[in-house]
């Protein structure tokens, strides 16, 4: 029986070995302790996940004076890098698709009841997704709610807080944030 925990540990994985692939292919006189400073995970950890891509043969260690290590990515270990990075695409742009999808789902119910001023609670890249799912759509986002340096946010007003001559008929979370 595979959970859902097993399948995002997998893609943490995944995730790590892109991450320790792109350091290595960017620096080859990355140190050990600044991928793992960079990968936000323990020492010990990040000589494991460098001692696999070396099992594996993504990456050739070679020593260099004092006691020093130099890494390259090997041929497989461009393949493996330009194959997560692709299954990373392809994930990013379903999630994209069905927020997108279940946003238009929103803005059309808003529609139907009469709710057509709305304000996205946060700046995020969920609330980017629903600006572009409300193009052509009665429902007008009217403002987003935060604090940036820019004004707006994808063509959209951005306030620190709801204005009393502010209409508006709902707010949508945007968030990112777990909410507890």
């Amino acid at each position: 029986m595979t959970s859902s925990r097993s399948n995002s540990n997998i893609k943490d994985q995944d995730k790590i070995t892109l991450d320790l692939l792109t350091m290595v292919d960017e620096d080859s006189n990355v140190t050990q302790r600044s991928l793992a400073a960079e990968l936000g995970v323990a020492l010990g950890l990040a000589n494991t996940y460098l001692r696999r891509c070396v099992d594996k043969g993504l990456v050739k260690i070679k020593q260099v004076p004092r006691n020093r290590y130099s890494y390259y990515l090997t041929p497989n270990g461009f393949s493996e890098k330009a194959r997560i990075t692709a299954e990373y695409f392809k994930s990013s742009f379903i999630l994209f698709r069905k927020a997108r999808r279940e946003f238009e789902n929103i803005f059309i119910e808003c529609d139907k009841i009469g709710k057509k001023d709305i304000i996205l609670s946060d700046i995020s890249d969920i609330a980017e997704i629903a600006i572009l799912a409300s193009l052509g759509l009665k429902s007008k986002i009217v403002c987003i709610l935060g604090s940036s340096k820019k004004n707006y946010f994808s063509g959209v007003q951005v306030v620190k807080e709801i204005e009393n001559k502010k209409k508006f008929d709902l707010i949508i979370v945007t968030s990112l944030e777990d909410s507890i």
